[in-house]
């Protein structure tokens, strides 16, 4: 295990295009970070750079005590996971998991040995002799997994490996790399676009878009507390409602309707961000409850999603117990609860 050390590290390709701008990252020893963004932001640029399978248009790359930024991939003591499973198609799976030990000239013994456990492991024993074309995507995840943990590495690198599994799969394996990951305690980073996956696998998130760390934290930290407006409108399902208001002496009139407590150092224009789950029907007690109408109602079982739209036409999305839901095209009184929102000034920072 090591912990990985990134100090001003960055690329830019030809053409001027700066996929990844300066950051730096501390990623802890046996820790599970997540690198999460829309596509295009850069998380899988910064993830190759540490795999060594693009060189750093500038900064550093540590992982434990070596610098390694310009080390061959096959000595930097990482395995890599991808997100097309990259199996060898004429090798069984055992043949596929023994193949990285054979070139590092790992004893036969010990490869049986290291083979043996990891697929008792991740339960594939029953698909040690069979080829990938006669396996499930899970399956060969599976398959692609074991053979990143036989090398015992340093470092495990994720680039989207549940990407290409149907739902259920996914979900299932997505607890199983948590349940691995706490088993082995091998650091780890681990490449999404899914915030769901960000949010149950990583002790702690960095959300980047455009390029840029916009935030670094645990993913509930990142979930109560976002940086930015950007993080905060990618964070979280349903997404946050922002809207729009002005600030003075404490008190923000949004164009929803809504007025909300803010800080009294804001004046001017500022944004609101409320989640759908914050949302809840008024009860005859509730100061500043805004009539809004019921456009769409999805039910979800116990909760349902309910699209509102206020008066100026501002449209709402609220989470609410079923129970509770308006009928749709019906108006209803809707108060934000207990003041959970969120404030960010004009250049779309935190500041509440």
């Amino acid at each position: 295990m090591a912990e990985v050390r990134l100090r001003s590290i960055e690329k830019e390709f030809s053409g001027g295009v700066h996929a990844v701008k300066p950051c730096d990252l501390d990623i802890n020893d046996g820790e599970f970070l997540v690198l999460v963004g829309p596509s295009g932001c850069g998380k899988s640029t910064l993830l190759r750079m540490i795999a060594g399978l693009e060189e750093p248009s500038g900064g550093t790359i540590n992982i434990g005590s070596r610098d390694v930024t310009h080390v061959d991939p096959a000595d930097r003591d990482i395995a890599m996971v991808f997100q097309n499973y990259a199996l060898y198609p004429h090798k069984s799976a055992k043949e596929n998991m023994a193949f990285a030990l054979r070139l590092r000239k790992i004893p036969k013994a010990e490869r049986e040995r290291r083979i043996a456990e990891t697929a008792k492991m991740l339960g594939i024993e029953e698909l040690m002799n069979r080829k990938p074309g006669a396996m499930s995507g899970g399956q060969q995840q599976r398959v692609a997994l074991g053979r990143a943990i036989v090398r015992d590495p340093a470092c495990f690198l994720f680039d989207e490996p549940l990407s290409n599994l149907d739902a259920k799969m996914r979900n299932h394996t997505r607890s199983e790399l948590r349940r691995l990951h706490k088993e082995l305690q091998t650091t780890s980073v681990y490449v999404t676009h899914d915030q769901e996956e960000a949010m149950t696998l990583g002790d702690r998130v960095a959300v980047m878009k455009d390029g840029v760390m916009q935030q670094v934290g645990t993913p509930l930290q990142v979930y109560r507390a976002p940086a930015n407006l950007f993080v905060a409108g990618f964070i979280g399902t349903p997404a946050m409602n922002l809207m729009p208001g002005e600030a003075n002496n404490g008190r923000a009139s949004l164009a929803s309707g809504f007025q909300v407590s803010v800080p009294n150092s804001l004046s001017g224009p500022i944004t609101v961000g409320v989640r759908p789950q914050h949302f809840r029907v008024a009860t005859d007690n509730d100061q500043g409850a805004v009539e809004l109408t019921a456009r769409l109602v999805e039910p979800l079982g116990d909760l349902a999603d309910v699209h509102l739209e206020a008066a100026d036409g501002t449209t709402l999305l609220a989470r609410l117990d079923a129970e509770w839901a308006p009928v749709e095209g019906k108006a209803c009184s809707i108060v934000i609860d207990r003041d959970r929102h969120h404030c960010f000034d004009r250049a779309g920072q935190r500041v509440q």
